[in-house]
């Protein structure tokens, strides 16, 4: 039942012109989350910067590419890297990990560090970028929205209009 209101939704998305929906759904893939990916075209990977996420991104890469026997037409956007903390050589070197065993075009340029704004603005149910200081935050994710419209056509068709 759930899949069906996904795919309704989804529907009811595109009848609106919108080139590009964005779906955040809970970590795994089971739940509302398969049936997201059973219904979406594509995926974007958040993956923490940190040790366990080198161990764990070839396993969720494994487990999406099974997911294409419910839905054929799921592409991997790519893998955005969450939660750096650049002052801990571990998290730095995850990067580093990640970006060694991926394909270069599959791990996203962009990075969101692990700041105390992004969980300030949660606490309050707020975008960071509302928040006072939030103007870097906006730039970066103003950033990743055009590091992800050179990667998805849909988007760069309606960008140019």
């Amino acid at each position: 039942e759930s899949l069906e209101r996904v795919r309704g939704f989804l529907g009811e998305v595109e009848n609106t012109g919108t080139g590009v929906c964005i779906i955040d759904t809970a970590a795994g893939l089971f739940g509302v989350t398969a049936d997201v990916l059973a219904a979406a075209s594509g995926v974007l990977v958040p993956q923490q910067a940190e040790p366990l996420g080198a161990r764990s991104v070839p396993k969720m890469l494994d487990a999406l590419t099974r997911m294409r026997a419910a839905n054929p037409s799921l592409v991997i956007v790519g893998v955005l890297l969450t939660m750096l903390q650049s002052n801990l050589p571990e998290s730095r070197e995850t990067v580093e990990s990640l970006r060694a065993i991926l394909p270069p075009e599959m791990v996203l340029q962009t990075i969101v560090p692990r700041e105390d704004l992004f969980i300030q603005a949660s606490a309050r149910g707020l975008p960071a970028g509302v928040m006072e200081g939030g103007a870097q935050a906006l730039g970066l994710f103003d950033n990743l929205r055009l590091e992800l419209e050179r990667k998805l056509p849909m988007a760069r068709a309606d960008s140019s209009s």
